[in-house]
C-alpha cells in the first residue's frame, strides 16, 4: 500500500501515522510486542523494582526501536518488509544504534538518577533531600526536553542515513530547526496518545493477573508503534519541507518505472532514502 510523501500539515502527521499503523498493524504491533509484553510482565513497585525496568528498557528497547523504526521507514518508502527484516535490519546497526540511543537518554539519566534514589528514600530525615531532589529535577526536566526534542528524529536519521553518534544528533537538530515547538507539539500529542491509554487500561485490568498483563502488553505495544509512526511520518515530512525530498523521490520513482529490471528500481529509491542533502 502506497503512501504519498509530501509536506503535511500538523493534524495530518498524526492521522497519515494513525492509517498506517492501522494498516499495518500485525506488522507494526507485532514489533513493538516484542518491548510491550516484556513491560507489562516485569514487577513494579518503589526501589529495585522500579531499577529492574529501567536497567531492561535501557538494554532492550534501542533492538526493538530499530527494528520499528526500520519497519515503518520502509512501510512508508513502498517497500517489502516483515517482522524478520525489521530486526535483521536493527540487528545490523545495533551497536551503533545503542551508542547514539545512550546519548539521548544520558539527557534523562540524572532525573531519572534522583528519582530512584527519592523512591529508596524511607526515613522523616530524609524529607529535605527529597525536597532538593525534587528541585533538581524541577529545574533539569525542561532542559531535558529541549535537547529531546531537537534529538527527537535520531531514530529515522541512523535508519534510513544511516548517520550515528553526535552526526545523528546533528542532522536530527537540523531538521527540527525553526519547526521546535511545532516539533514539540506532535510528541506531545504522540506521547498523550501512547501513555493516556496505558495508564487507562492498566487500573482497568491491574487485578487480572495473566490476562491483564497481556491487555496492557498489547496496548503498550500499539501505543509505542504510533509514536515511532509519528517520528518516522515528521522526519520525511521535515525533509520534503527543507529538501524537496517529495520531488526527488517521485523523480526517482519514475526513472525506477522506466527500468527493465526490478533490481535497478529497488536500488533507486535506496538511493533517494538514504541521502543527506
Amino acid at each position: 500500500m502506497g503512501y504519498d510523501i509530501r509536506q503535511l500539515s500538523f493534524a495530518e502527521v498524526l492521522d497519515r501515522s494513525l492509517r498506517i499503523l492501522v494498516d499495518n498493524a500485525m506488522l507494526l504491533i507485532g514489533v513493538a510486542i516484542f518491548l510491550g509484553m516484556p513491560m507489562e510482565a516485569l514487577p513494579r513497585g518503589r526501589g529495585w523494582p522500579e531499577v529492574l525496568r529501567w536497567a531492561f528498557t535501557l538494554s532492550w528497547l534501542p533492538f526493538v526501536g530499530a527494528a520499528l523504526a526500520s519497519a515503518t521507514a520502509d512501510i512508508y518508502l513502498g517497500r517489502d518488509v516483515t517482522i524478520g527484516s525489521a530486526f535483521k535490519t536493527a540487528w545490523s546497526i545495533l551497536f551503533r544504534y545503542i551508542g547514539t540511543y545512550l546519548i539521548v537518554e544520558a539527557v534523562f539519566l540524572p532525573i531519572f538518577g534522583l528519582f530512584l534514589v527519592s523512591t529508596m528514600l524511607t526515613t522523616k530525615s530524609a524529607v529535605g533531600i527529597r525536597a532538593n531532589i525534587g528541585l533538581v529535577i524541577l529545574v533539569w526536566l525542561p532542559i531535558a526536553f529541549i535537547l529531546w526534542t531537537r534529538w527527537i528524529l535520531h531514530a529515522p536519521v541512523m535508519v534510513v542515513e544511516r548517520r550515528f553518534g553526535m552526526s545523528a544528533l546533528r542532522r536530527s537538530s537540523t531538521l527540527v530547526k525553526g519547526a521546535w515547538w511545532r516539533t514539540f507539539g506532535i510528541v506531545l500529542i504522540s506521547l498523550v496518545v501512547e501513555l493516556v491509554p496505558a495508564r487507562i487500561f492498566g487500573l482497568l485490568t491491574s487485578s487480572v493477573p495473566v490476562v491483564g498483563t497481556l491487555i496492557q502488553g498489547l496496548v503498550f505495544s500499539f501505543s509505542y508503534a504510533y509514536l515511532a509512526t509519528v517520528v518516522t511520518v515528521y522526519y520525511f515530512d521535515r525533509r520534503c519541507r527543507l529538501e524537496d525530498f517529495d520531488l526527488l523521490y517521485l523523480a526517482e520513482q519514475i526513472r525506477a518505472e522506466g527500468s527493465q529490471t526490478p533490481a535497478t528500481a529497488k536500488s533507486a529509491v535506496g538511493s533517494v532514502s538514504g541521502s543527506s542533502a
